[in-house]
């Protein structure tokens, strides 16, 4: 399955996009990357336990392309109209996490 149609794992802040983006590599072999540079702190083994590829910061769409479903990681609302997966977790909890 391949497909240009960018999927958004859209969250708050400490709400479990980075798990979600473990289950899809884990259960479905997806990978996904972030709007944000070095989102897991360069950390090499977490980038490939969570599957996450880092976006090439010239050309965004070279490592989108590359990808069988684009999954982007985001806290922002998607201008494009594209769909996304957004995860919603109790305010409390999330802002005791941080």
């Amino acid at each position: 399955m391949k497909t240009n149609r960018v999927v958004g794992t859209a969250s708050y802040p400490r709400s479990g996009n980075t798990y979600l983006r473990t289950i899809l590599r884990h259960a479905f072999g997806f990978q996904s990357t972030s709007i944000f540079p070095n989102d897991l702190g360069n950390n090499k083994k977490l980038e490939e336990y969570v599957g996450h590829v880092e976006l090439n910061s010239r050309d965004p769409n070279q490592t989108l392309k590359r990808m069988a479903i684009p999954f982007v990681k985001t806290h922002f609302a998607d201008k494009d109209q594209n769909i996304a997966i957004y995860l919603a977790r109790d305010g409390v909890k999330a802002m005791k996490s941080f």
